[in-house]
């Protein structure tokens, strides 16, 4: 069977059944051992008493030794042999032929106690038989005088054995009958819920309702607990999804916006003849869009396969200081442009086992960011710093701030807080994006601290190695 229920039936029937079995095995052994034990100490008694009651001179089974023990056709009966094993006399009502065993012989006179053993006669009929040995002290020696020997049918024994064996094999199968028929009662019940489950699971997939959520049943803990795990994954689906949506519809806007504006400067141009510099205007504009789709389509790239986990590290040993030196080289005519400087601190050991193209990325980002946000006047700092396990990499600035509602989000693609940067900053808004990829595939993290009026600082960690 495939199903839970077929499977956990099937081994509780199993288990269930090895149980009773052992137990009834146990219990058949018990009383099986009562019943010999009780038939022994009986017929051991009667064995002793006839030894000890039968007549020496005659050596017979007299009536008053049967009806004192209760010797009746059928059941117990008392035979005594000479010491020569010949047969001497037996209690009324006894027809089988028995003969004296050569085991009892031989370990008679000696013994002081009966002597059991178990004897077929030519009619096939089993007996138990229990042997006391007569030995009296004649002239000051021991002398053997007959064996008492006390018997019985095990037709009545094996009958009750049978009995019980019938009696254990019904009982048993009831009681396992019982316990399977409760423990699919209860088995049902239980899956009762998971069916429900799957149910509106299923009807929430038909209908395509991913807001939807299951119903937590708090009476049942393991249930309750699945329900929240599925509802937990629909919330971390539902947020992909609208990611995912999201990111299409912002890339799609980013990518028409370039090609709206190429198609409509070609078509402009193809109206009416024109000059080569008219066309060599055209050109350059349209050289300067393709560039912003190139960036846009690398930027996109590079977050596919930040998702991915495919951002492969090339690492080598460098100095932070130094790459945060040529990168504010490299920013330096854009921030005087602006009218904002860039201000590097540095202190303690600020070497890194990195990927030198990626964390000059994260850094020309931070920098670049800054400078474009800081009003004419300012400066931006960057400080340095070795922390425990650590390098501290902090870019701040002196513009606008961020509100806080935007904080959670700002690392989000294609995200502009419009109402707290400047608009002169006309960027993709994927920006922070990469920073924060590029960061975590490296091991590191980055934070971001504002305050509304009053500036930012971007705050990267990354781990020493």
């Amino acid at each position: 069977m495939k199903t839970i229920r077929g499977k956990l039936l099937i081994t509780l029937g199993l288990v269930l059944a090895a149980a009773l079995t052992s137990a009834s095995v146990l219990t058949y052994g018990f009383f099986r051992s009562r019943l010999d034990d009780d038939l022994d100490s009986h017929l051991k008694t009667i064995a002793f008493a006839a030894s000890r009651i039968a007549d020496l001179r005659h050596a017979q089974v007299q009536t008053y030794l049967e009806q004192g023990l209760d010797l009746k056709p059928g059941g117990a009966f008392v035979v005594l042999f000479d010491r020569d094993g010949k047969l001497i006399d037996h209690s009324t009502g006894f027809t089988e032929a028995l003969t004296l065993s050569d085991a009892v012989r031989q370990s008679s006179p000696g013994r002081s106690e009966a002597m059991l053993e178990e004897v077929r006669t030519p009619s096939g009929r089993v007996f138990r038989i229990a042997t006391f040995a007569r030995v009296d002290y004649l002239d000051g020696e021991r002398s053997l005088q007959f064996f008492a020997q006390a018997g019985m049918p095990l037709d009545r024994h094996q009958l009750k054995l049978r009995q019980l064996t019938i009696w254990l094999a019904i009982s048993g199968s009831g009681l396992w009958l019982i316990a399977m028929f409760i423990a699919w009662l209860l088995m049902n019940r239980w899956l009762h819920s998971l069916t429900t489950l799957s149910h509106a699971a299923k009807q929430m997939t038909e209908s395509k309702q991913t807001r939807q959520r299951l119903h937590v049943d708090p009476r049942d803990a393991e249930i309750a607990s699945l329900s929240q795990s599925i509802n937990q994954l629909l919330d971390h689906l539902d947020s992909a999804y609208s990611t995912q949506q999201r990111f299409v519809a912002d890339a799609s806007h980013e990518l028409r916006t370039p090609l709206t504006i190429l198609r409509g400067e070609i078509e402009v141009a193809l109206r009416k003849p024109r000059s080569a510099d008219e066309y060599r205007e055209v050109l350059q504009s349209n050289k300067e869009e393709i560039e912003a789709l190139s960036r846009l389509t690398d930027n996109l790239l590079t977050l596919a396969r930040a998702d991915a986990g495919q951002i492969a590290l090339h690492r080598e040993d460098i100095d932070l200081v130094e790459l945060v030196r040529d990168v504010s080289v490299r920013l330096q005519p854009a921030a005087e442009k602006r009218g904002v400087g860039i201000e590097i601190e540095a202190e303690g050991d600020t070497q890194l086992s990195c990927d030198r193209l990626q964390i000059e990325r994260v850094v020309f980002n931070l920098i670049d960011n800054a400078v474009s946000f800081s009003p004419a006047g300012e400066s931006v700092s960057v400080v340095i710093g070795g922390v425990e396990g650590a390098i501290r990499l902090e870019v701040r600035d002196s513009g606008p701030g961020i509100q806080a509602d935007h904080l959670p989000h700002l690392f989000d693609r294609f995200y502009r807080a419009d109402q707290s940067r400047s608009r002169e900053h006309e960027g993709a808004g994927l920006g922070l994006a990469i920073v924060k990829a590029f960061v975590e595939a490296d091991g590191g993290s980055v934070e971001v601290y504002s305050e509304f009026g009053r500036g930012s600082a971007f705050v990267v960690r990354f781990p020493r190695r």
